[in-house]
């Protein structure tokens, strides 16, 4: 579990970069500035979903050291439930977030995550 939890740490700062740059590119582009808040949202919606994510995978690798612990599920309903907050907040407010930045927000922490572990695993 040693290399999984290395990968997501490397995610997690990643992610924080890429969330500092959208909000300087925010104040250095407010002609943009609904995609750049969707953007936000989006990524603060994805590390919440890769927390989520990342606890479960952690449960179940304690499996191995206890064969005793039963764990739960994925978390599969947690996460839909952030992207659709995300995405109907989205809707709600039309004025303040733009749905491209939030869906590329919301996939750019996963695919870190996805680059990070498949990294980790070879």
């Amino acid at each position: 579990m040693e290399p999984i939890a290395h990968a997501m740490r490397k995610t997690f700062r990643y992610a924080f970069y890429c969330l500092a740059f959208a909000a300087i590119l925010l104040v250095l582009l407010p002609g943009y500035a609904l995609y750049w808040q969707g953007l936000l949202i989006g990524i603060v919606g994805g590390m919440i979903n890769t927390i989520i994510l990342f606890t479960k995978v952690w449960r179940v690798g304690q499996v191995a050291d206890n064969p005793g612990y039963k764990p739960g599920g994925t978390g599969t309903i947690q996460r839909f439930l952030v992207a659709g907050l995300a995405g109907y907040l989205t809707v709600l407010f039309p004025n303040l977030f733009n749905l491209a930045g939030v869906l590329i927000g919301l996939f750019l922490v996963h695919g870190l995550s996805s680059f990070f572990v498949y990294r980790s695993l070879q």
